[in-house]
C-alpha cells in the first residue's frame, strides 16, 4: 500500500467515512507487520508535533499540513485531505493492533462541555475571592502589599511603605477547582499556569534568599532569571530548585510520584539525599527517594498549556484522569483490564465530552454510559 492511500484511509478513518471494505484494507495492512503499526503510529506523531498550530487559526492550519506533507514526500495532495487531517485525530493502540470496525452504530455519551478560566483567591485572613477573565479587584494585605486586579490584565503587587517593617512573611493561595485553569504573574514577574485540581500557595513578597511557593496539582513555570535568588518549587517533601527557566510539575495528591519535565533551562530536583539535574528535552520522576530521568518529547507534556490534550501511547485511566479533572466528571471501571487500552493523538480542550468518548467508542471496544456526573466505562 503507497503513502497516499494510506493517508486516504487515515483519514476517512478520523472523519467517520470509512467504509467497511476500507475498514477490512486497513486493518489488514496493519496486521499484516509490526513495521506497519509503527509506520501509522509515525504519522501520528508527526502530526502531533504541529498540534500546537492546528486549533488556532486557518494559516497556522496551512502550516501544520504543510509539514505533514513533507513528512510524508508528497508534492500534491488533494484538499480534502488537507482539510480532513487537519482536525484531531486520535488512534488507538491495543496490544501493538489497531481495533478497527465499521462505523455503523452510534453510541450515546456525555454532552458535558468542556472546563474554563477560574479559580479561587485565597488572602492570607481568609477570605475568598473568585477569579475569571473579568474578574477586578484591589485589596491591601496585613504586611501592607496592595494587589490589584483590573479587568483583562494580570495580577498587580505594590509594596506600600509601611510593608518594610513587616519580618513575617504574608502567603496567599490560588485555588483551582476541578474544570478550571488559571494562568498569571507572580510577584517576581514569573508566569505561572495551573491546571484543574492545582493548589499553589506562595508569598506576596519573596525573602531576600530565594522565592519559594508550594504545589498541589499540576503548573507549567516560566521562571523570571535572578541568579541571587533561586526560585523553589515545593512539593510535600519533594524540591525544584531552578534559576531562570520553563518547565512543567505534576504532583498531584493520588500521585506517588512528581514528575518534572524540562522545556528550557535547567532544574535540580532534590528529596531528601537524592538529587538530580535535569537537561531541555528530560522528565524527572521522583518516587520515594528516586529519582528515574528519561528523554521526553516535552510538548506531550506541556499541551495543556495550549488548549490540548496530547497522548501518547497513554492508558486509558490516565487519559479519563485528565478528562475527570476538566469535564468535572468520574470514570468507573467495572473490567479493570480496560484500564490499560493505550491512546495516541490529539484532541482540543475546548471539545464538548461527547466528541472525545465517540472517538474512542469507535477505535476499540469500550462503551462510555452517562449515569448522572459518573461515567460508566464497560465493553461493548
Amino acid at each position: 500500500m503507497d503513502e497516499t492511500r494510506i493517508i486516504e484511509l487515515v483519514v476517512a478513518y478520523s472523519r467517520g467515512d470509512l467504509t467497511p471494505r476500507d475498514a477490512k484494507e486497513l486493518r489488514g495492512w496493519l496486521e499484516d507487520s509490526p513495521e506497519h503499526v509503527r509506520l501509522f503510529q509515525d504519522y501520528i506523531r508527526e502530526y502531533s508535533r504541529v498540534r500546537k498550530l492546528v486549533f488556532s487559526g486557518e494559516i497556522q492550519e496551512e502550516k501544520a499540513w504543510i509539514s505533514l506533507r513533507k513528512r510524508i514526500h508528497k508534492k500534491q495532495i488533494n484538499i480534502y485531505y488537507r482539510m480532513a487531517v487537519a482536525v484531531c485525530l486520535l488512534a488507538c493502540i491495543v496490544g501493538g493492533y489497531l481495533l478497527l470496525s465499521p462505523r455503523e452504530e452510534v453510541y450515546e455519551v456525555a454532552d458535558i462541555h468542556p472546563g474554563g478560566v477560574k479559580a479561587i483567591w485565597h488572602t492570607s485572613s481568609g477570605e475568598q475571592i473568585e477569579l475569571s477573565d473579568t474578574t477586578s479587584f484591589t485589596f491591601k494585605e496585613v504586611d501592607g502589599t496592595e494587589v490589584k486586579k483590573e479587568s483583562g490584565n494580570d495580577f498587580i503587587y505594590r509594596q506600600l511603605p509601611d510593608n518594610k517593617s513587616k519580618s513575617e512573611m504574608v502567603f496567599n493561595t490560588i485555588q483551582v477547582p476541578r474544570a478550571g485553569e488559571y494562568a498569571f504573574s507572580l510577584p517576581d514577574g514569573t508566569r505561572v499556569w495551573l491546571n484543574s485540581e492545582t493548589v499553589l500557595r506562595f508569598p506576596l513578597v519573596f525573602d531576600t534568599l530565594s522565592r519559594t511557593i508550594y504545589l498541589e496539582g499540576e503548573a507549567y513555570f516560566d521562571v523570571v532569571k535572578d541568579e541571587k535568588k533561586p526560585f523553589l518549587v515545593v512539593c510535600g517533601n519533594r524540591t525544584v530548585r531552578v534559576l531562570g527557566t520553563k518547565f512543567n510539575v505534576s504532583a498531584y495528591k493520588e500521585q506517588e510520584e512528581m514528575v518534572t519535565t524540562l522545556v528550557e533551562g535547567s532544574v535540580l530536583l532534590a528529596e531528601g539525599n537524592s538529587k538530580r539535574v535535569l537537561r531541555p528535552g528530560e522528565q524527572g520522576v521522583l518516587k520515594q527517594g528516586i529519582i528515574e530521568i528519561k528523554q521526553v518529547d516535552v510538548s506531550v507534556f506541556t499541551a495543556w498549556v495550549h488548549g490540548i490534550f496530547e497522548f501518547e501511547d497513554m492508558p486509558l485511566v490516565k487519559i479519563t484522569e485528565q478528562l475527570e479533572r476538566w469535564y468535572d466528571v468520574d470514570f468507573i471501571y467495572f473490567d479493570h483490564s480496560l484500564e490499560q487500552i493505550t491512546f495516541t493523538g490529539t484532541a482540543s480542550r475546548q471539545s464538548n465530552l461527547s466528541e472525545l468518548l465517540v472517538m474512542m467508542e469507535q477505535l476499540a471496544n469500550v462503551k462510555f454510559t452517562l449515569n448522572e456526573n459518573k461515567i460508566v466505562v464497560t465493553h461493548k
